[in-house]
């Protein structure tokens, strides 16, 4: 945000009777959305980019005893998050605000200054780096894989018992003890608790109530009525009903929070599935994609509400380039879960 804000600042041209002007109209809202656009797009990819995935991760083990692990959402993730950068970016500077393909005088000079600021990575910084690295790659790789012929060792190889949460916590340990400087010199740790404490904790007691109000969905037959009073579904195009569940999400979540949307819909979903013949993890899935799809409101997302409040976006604007990004978000959705799980 500041790089962004700081790039802007060159839009500022001189008139001549020592006003200003825009030197470049439109690219301070298309930049501003671009930044709370990509930042709700990126968290799509991986099980630990928003709220929604990991609720829809314990979910799956919870309701349909299924192993949704890192590599595997990012096989359905990457793809979707891909399609909808590419067209974020083409909607905002092809067709909604037609930006000039030139380029902006001085705009790298700024970038550069403001890396230049960060300064060199202290040693907390790169070991930070290395145990996320190394967090992930064991995400990724925690079962075997199979190509072909070969396979590739994987984490549980060595650790059969070894999940997710065992990898996470593992890194969050390593950090807790690996000794490191403070600014003024005193000797603490890379991670200690009084940064810990900001964590949002509260969205993992969100999370803990889903999977709470999932067993009692099960264990009062209210999965059971759900799906029979759904069954008037059934019969509809596979396609057409993840298309209408992603739709549900997409705009739902504009007016509520993201991990609430999910953590009372997608057990629903999954009463949904068997009853009009359709695979349950598909509609989670088209589900939690869509309550990350909040590009409307200011209040739909953190993201839109910091943007928001920079001053170079109206209500308006934002209203018009996310209900076609929610479109598209609808369309990529339901292309890329009907081909996972067609």
């Amino acid at each position: 945000m500041p790089i962004g804000i700081a790039v802007l600042s060159l839009l500022k041209a001189p008139g001549t009777g020592g006003e200003t002007h825009d030197a470049a109209p439109g690219l301070g809202v298309a930049l501003m959305l671009g930044i709370a656009y990509a930042g709700s797009i990126g968290g799509v990819s991986t099980l630990i980019g928003t709220p929604p995935n990991a609720v829809l991760a314990g979910l799956a083990d919870e309701l349909l005893d299924v192993d949704l692990s890192f590599a595997r959402w990012m096989s359905i993730g990457l793809p979707v998050t891909a399609l909808m950068l590419v067209s974020c970016w083409a909607l905002l500077c092809l067709v909604l605000f037609k930006l000039p393909a030139k380029p902006l005088a001085g705009a790298a000079a700024v970038v550069e200054g403001e890396r230049a600021k960060l300064g060199n990575w202290h040693a907390a910084e790169r070991v930070t780096a290395a145990v996320f690295a190394l967090a992930a790659l064991a995400w990724v790789f925690r079962a075997p894989k199979q190509i072909g012929e070969l396979t590739i060792p994987g984490v549980q190889t060595l650790l059969p018992q070894v999940g997710d949460a065992t990898i996470a916590i593992g890194a969050a340990l390593i950090l807790f003890l690996w000794p490191a400087r403070d600014r003024d010199g005193s000797t603490t740790r890379v991670l200690d608790w009084q940064h810990a404490r900001t964590i949002p904790w509260d969205i993992l007691v969100l999370f803990g109530g889903g999977l709470s109000l999932a067993s009692a969905f099960e264990s009062t037959g209210l999965t059971e009525w759900l799906g029979g009073e759904l069954a008037v579904l059934a019969g509809l195009p596979d396609m057409l009903i993840i298309a209408a569940v992603a739709t549900t999400f997409v705009f739902v979540t504009e007016i509520t929070s993201n991990t609430a949307t999910a953590t009372l819909g997608l057990p629903v979903m999954a009463a949904l599935g068997p009853s009009v013949g359709v695979e349950p993890l598909a509609l989670m899935t088209a589900a939690a994609m869509g309550s990350s799809m909040a590009f409307m409101l200011p209040v739909a997302t953190p993201p839109n509400a910091i943007v928001f409040g920079t001053g170079y976006i109206r209500p308006a604007d934002m209203r018009r380039a996310g209900f076609w990004l929610n479109l598209v978000g609808i369309v990529v959705i339901t292309a890329t879960v009907a081909a996972r799980f067609g």
